[in-house]
C-alpha cells in the first residue's frame, strides 16, 4: 500500500484533525509524534461493511450476552447467535464471520484491536442496547 505523509505548519489540533480525519474516510488516516498526517489507502476499498451489535443485561443471574449482524453494500450477509459478553465483544463475534473471507484475511484474528478494523479494512460499528432477549 502507497504511504503519503502531509507537513503542516503549524501543527494541527486535535479538533482540525479530527475533521479531516472524517473528510478523508477513505484512507487510514494516523497523526504522527510531529504533527503531521501519514495516510494509507484502506484494504478495503469497494465495499461498505457495517457491524450492528446488540447487547442484553440478564438481571436475574447478571449477565450480559449479545448477536452480531453484518452489513455489506447495506444488505445483512451474516447474523450470529446469541453470545455471552459484554462491551465490545460483539465486535469479535461479527468479525469472526468475515475472516476467511474476501474482506477480512485469514491470518487476521477476532481479538485484534478495533482500531484496525476501522482504520486498515474500513469496518464501522454501532452497539444497541436491549431491555429484552427477544429483541437480540
Amino acid at each position: 500500500m502507497e504511504n503519503h505523509t502531509i507537513t503542516f505548519t503549524p501543527p494541527l489540533t486535535t479538533e482540525e484533525f479530527e475533521e479531516f480525519r472524517r473528510r478523508w474516510q477513505h484512507m487510514a488516516v494516523e497523526l504522527t509524534n510531529e504533527g503531521n498526517i501519514r495516510m494509507t489507502k484502506r484494504r478495503n476499498m469497494t465495499h461498505d461493511i457495517h457491524i450492528v451489535g446488540r447487547r442484553w443485561f440478564q438481571r436475574s443471574a447478571g449477565n450480559t450476552y449479545h448477536t452480531a449482524c453484518v452489513y455489506i453494500d447495506g444488505e445483512l450477509k451474516y447474523k450470529s447467535g446469541k453470545h455471552y459478553g459484554y462491551g465490545e465483544q460483539f465486535l469479535e463475534s461479527g468479525t469472526a464471520m468475515l475472516v476467511g473471507t474476501e474482506f477480512v484475511p485469514a491470518d487476521f484474528t477476532a481479538t485484534q484491536s478495533t482500531y484496525k478494523l476501522r482504520e486498515e479494512y474500513g469496518i464501522t460499528y454501532e452497539v444497541h442496547d436491549v431491555s429484552r432477549e427477544k429483541d437480540l
